[in-house]
């Protein structure tokens, strides 16, 4: 789980612990409590007094294991000898805990490929002799061995397949794989299960007093609750992990905590108070030898001084980490983040910049180191399975004939079904190819559907405007007819007025000149005219402001299409003046003498 990463830098550490814890049982006798270095001492000098008996391969296997993590040569000497003796004494348990703990050492070491060998020499020999309590052992530091390349599935896996051979009343080795499976949950990111397996390692230590392995259980539900962003719970767990570590003096889980906590201060700005923090935690590493703590916390130191504001000093310490010995490639990566993080936060963006891309380059290493190194694993688990394949085709000629049957039959089934399937693909295709010839073709269709309606609607138009300027035109036609005839009436009476009424004569003249005025109303011909051609007056004044009312009204009759006596008419002159008053609008609008009036007005 990427959130419980600081905590889980140590789980296969604490896996391999718990693999040592329980191998306890396989001493003949007790031994006291010593310190390191006086331990190892007193175990190189039983061994030396020790028969060529069991007792003698244990001794041999936990001198490798205090060696494990100071000098990886000398524990794989020790190992390599136990594994010896055991096999010369037919002590099975001694090989499989033997091989086991050479695949540690290996793991230690990144040599995955070597590690997983060695634990399938182990594997094989615990199922060929059923040895319960081997497998147990084994399970537990391979479920540890894949959570540390982070294949949490096959894990899982195998921790769970140590619950089921866990010896009968090892009330402890269960707890410890619970411990483990909760681990593996957590780095995995799933928090509730990681707590529901931690609480019943929990359950099971306090109900055995083992307090020393609470101490483990507390500091990784401490790192759980840090993991889910609640630091009241975490706190209080890592606490009591440190009241443990302190009784028990184990300095190296007890600076490990220190860590935790200075990372969670460091995260709610508590700056001064997570610098306390990571003192106490370099303090207790130089004095354990615990390299990869005394890294961390320097890198931790950095990054506090750095948001601090305190540059110069945030530098100095990430410019010495190389200087006591080369770090590994992650630490490499995060020296380049706490770089990155100092130059982001000094406001220097270019060299930030130039350490991001630094890390990037870092990360791509790991990655391509991980690839490489799982490949080797594959290369191993396929050698390892190539060679019981051919153990077991040895023993089982007639199998291997069935087998070969079958293989050749689901080889025939496979041909047919990929030749129905490249023939349903075929089908599938031309299906696809006619479905989508018709979808063009029917887009196709639609396309000419909506250019008829278009067309339909444009003839339409044309027609309604034909329509409309008949009658406007009749409408103008009966309205100078009208004047006219208004105009001759005038003039008649006009002519008997003397004879009539005088009175009666003026009131019928009277009438006739409203009548005559209404008539000639310019603006309700305009009105008329523009509900069909808008704004074409408009137009013209904009072209030639110039232009008289009869010029205008004579533009508007060659809009609506009328000939020069229908336009002679309703002006009330002669076809030569018409003509005349055509040839005065062009030079009002400014054209040509070869232009054609009559197509220029007709585009306006």
């Amino acid at each position: 789980m990427t959130k419980m990463r600081p905590a889980l830098r140590i789980v296969v550490s604490c896996m391999i612990l718990c693999g040592f814890l329980l191998t306890t049982p396989l001493h003949a006798q007790p031994r006291p409590s010593v310190e390191l270095r006086g331990g190892i001492d007193s175990l190189e000098a039983e061994v030396i007094h020790q028969d060529r008996d069991t007792a003698r391969v244990n001794e041999l296997l936990h001198l490798s294991f205090h060696y494990l993590y100071n000098d990886t040569l000398r524990s794989r000497y020790y190992a390599r000898s136990a594994v010896n003796l055991a096999g010369a004494l037919h002590y099975h348990l001694g090989q499989i805990v033997g091989f086991t703990r050479m695949g540690d050492i290996y793991a230690q070491g990144d040599n995955f490929r070597a590690a997983y060998a060695q634990y399938m020499r182990a594997d094989e020999i615990g199922r060929r002799y059923a040895d319960r309590r081997g497998l147990f052992i084994l399970y537990n530091a391979l479920g540890g061995f894949h959570s540390s390349l982070q294949e949490f599935d096959q894990a899982l896996e195998y921790f769970q397949r140590g619950l089921l051979v866990v010896p009968e009343g090892d009330t402890i080795g269960k707890a410890n794989l619970y411990l483990n499976i909760g681990v593996a949950y957590g780095w995995a990111g799933d928090y509730a299960k990681a707590r529901e397996y931690l609480n019943r390692a929990l359950t099971l230590c306090t109900e055995a007093n083992a307090r020393p392995k609470l101490a483990f259980i507390y500091s990784n539900m401490g790192n759980v609750f840090a993991a889910e962003k609640e630091p009241g719970p975490a706190l209080a767990y890592f606490e009591k992990a440190r009241e443990l570590a302190r009784t028990y003096k184990n300095n190296a889980l007890l600076g490990s905590n220190y860590l935790y906590v200075a990372e969670i201060y460091m995260e709610q700005g508590k700056l001064r108070e997570a610098m306390q923090q990571v003192q106490a935690a370099l303090k207790l590493a130089v004095g354990a030898g615990a390299t990869d703590d005394r890294i961390r916390g320097r890198i931790l130191m950095s990054r506090i001084l750095a948001r601090m504001g305190e540059f110069e000093e945030s530098g100095d310490i990430l410019r010495k980490l190389d200087q006591d010995q080369p770090l590994s490639i992650e630490q490499q990566k995060f020296k380049l983040e706490a770089a990155m993080e100092l130059y982001r936060e000094k406001g220097d963006y270019r060299k930030a910049l130039d350490y991001a891309g630094r890390l990037a380059a870092v990360k791509d290493s790991i990655t391509r180191l991980a690839n490489r190194q799982n490949m080797d694993l594959l290369e191993v688990r396929f050698r390892t399975r190539q060679r019981e394949a051919q153990i077991g085709l040895l023993q089982e000629q007639n199998k291997r004939k069935t087998t070969l049957v079958y293989a050749g039959g689901i080889g025939l089934l496979l041909c047919i079904l990929i030749i129905f399937l490249l023939f349903h693909s075929r089908k599938l295709k031309e299906k696809v190819y006619r479905h989508r010839q018709k979808m063009l073709q029917d887009e196709n269709d639609k396309m000419l559907a909506e250019k008829a309606l278009m067309e339909e609607k444009a003839l339409r138009a044309r027609e309604d405007l034909d329509h409309k300027n008949r009658e406007l035109s009749a409408s103008i036609m009966q309205t100078d007819h009208m004047t006219k005839l208004l105009l001759e009436l005038r003039q008649r009476l006009s002519d008997k007025q003397g004879q009539e009424n005088p009175r009666q004569m003026e009131g019928i003249q009277r009438l006739i000149r409203h009548n005559l005025e209404l008539n000639e109303d310019w603006q309700r011909f305009k009105l008329h005219f523009e509900a069909v051609h808008p704004d074409f007056f408009d137009k013209l004044m904009k072209l030639s402001p110039q232009l008289s009312k009869n010029e205008l009204k004579h533009c508007a009759y060659i809009r609506m299409n009328m000939s020069n006596k229908q336009v002679a008419n309703l002006l009330n002159v002669n076809p030569d003046s018409v003509k005349m008053s055509r040839y005065r609008i062009k030079k009002k609008l400014s054209l040509l003498p070869q232009d054609d009036l009559i197509a220029y007005i007709l585009t306006l």
